[in-house]
Parts: C-alpha cells; structure tokens; sequence
C-alpha cells in the first residue's frame, strides 16, 4: 500500500483535525485547586516521580550546591547548556575554577568527528540544563531545545540537574501551554520531563537510567 493511501485510510477512520484555537485571552495562570503553594505543591509531586528537589536562596547558594552534588558524584566533567539558558550566569565559569571540566555540546559538522565526539558524552557524568517551566500538578519541567540548549544534556548523563526559577512555576500543562503556545512550537524539540528515566520489562520489573538519567535533581532558586 502507498503511503499516500495508507494515511488517507488512517485519516478516514480516526477522524483529522486541529486542536482548538484557545482564543485570545490565556486561560489564567492560576487555578484554585494550586492557588495556595504552588512551590509546595511542585515539590511533593516532583519527589514522588523520583526526582529530588533543592532550594537555594541565591546563586552563590545555588552553584555550591551543583559543586557539591558533582563531589559526591565523583564527577570531573559535565555537560551543560550554554549559560545564558541556564538562571546563573556564572554557573560555567566557577564550576571550571574549581576544577569541573566542561564538555562541549556543540557538535562538530564532519561525521567522523561528531561521532568521535558524540561518543565521548558517554565518560560525562553530570549534565546541567536550565528549565523552561515546572508544571505543580505532576512535577514535570519542561525543556525546549535549540542553540546553546543541547538535548544530550539532559539525556546522556547519568544525573539531570535542572535549574529552575520559582517565577516559572505553573498550575498544570494546560495552563502553561494557554500562555506559551508560541514558546511550545517556535522549537524543534519540547520535551515534559517527569522524574528520572524509567523502564520496565515484560514482567513489570521497573529499571532505572537505561533511556536518560538515573538520577534527577530540580534546583529552584
């Protein structure tokens, strides 16, 4: 069967269309059921996916916590986005003064050394991204890839330490998606991360860390 008829067959049976327009005006950013804490919120359904969640009242607060956390790895790389994606500037710079090296996320045109290149995430441990939103209802965050936002970050590493912003925080999907659908669609990648990696076999064995990290830890600063 040709492609063209095969998806004019599935177009038929299920039915093809748009998701509504939402209209002009946002759904509003606050929903009853969230509208007491929505910090509070966000960190018991981000601890119950499996993920850990940190506080920190500053960025100097912040990066000796990310120091810390890559110490009790055993860490001496990391993989990152570029720092202007991520909510502390100097995030990058101090780490390397400390002896944290960076591994590069900007991968080489030629095919031999991006692979090269590319199988060399694998001896990094730690990856640091920032984080676009942080959904209360489920504790999922939510990444958009581009320039300076590598998606292996987030997905090679061992261990996914995201930084978010208290001031990103939102009720549900639903309501961030109202406010942001430009944001969701303007990128080729947007990705609703809900604690670490998980999978399970044919015998409901759950294992951890074979699809992305093992370990998530969410720094709300």
């Amino acid at each position: 069967m040709r492609e063209e008829t095969f998806i004019a067959a599935v177009r038929r049976s299920v039915g093809f269309g748009r998701l509504e327009d939402p209209g002009p005006n946002p759904l509003p950013r606050m929903e009853s059921d969230f509208a007491d804490d929505l910090e509070a919120i966000f960190d018991t359904t981000a601890t119950r996916t499996g993920a850990t969640v940190h506080y920190a009242r500053n960025e100097n607060d912040a990066i000796s916590l990310i120091a810390q956390l890559m110490k009790e790895a055993k860490a001496e790389s990391f993989l990152s986005w570029d720092k202007e994606h991520i909510p502390l500037p100097d995030l990058t710079t101090k780490l390397e003064a400390a002896g944290f090296r960076r591994t590069s996320g900007h991968v080489p045109p030629d095919i031999e050394a991006r692979k090269a290149h590319q199988i060399g995430y694998f001896d990094c441990p730690i990856g640091i991204t920032g984080a676009d939103a942080g959904l209360a209802e489920t504790g999922s965050i939510i990444l958009r890839s581009g320039i300076g936002r590598p998606r292996m970050a987030s997905l090679i590493p061992k261990i996914h330490i995201a930084v978010l912003n208290r001031e990103h925080l939102w009720p549900s999907l639903r309501i961030w998606l109202a406010n942001h659908s430009d944001d969701a669609t303007a990128v080729a990648n947007t990705t609703i991360v809900t604690g670490p990696s998980r999978t399970a076999d044919i015998e409901m064995i759950i294992t951890h860390g074979v699809h992305g990290p093992r370990y998530l830890h969410i720094l709300l600063i």
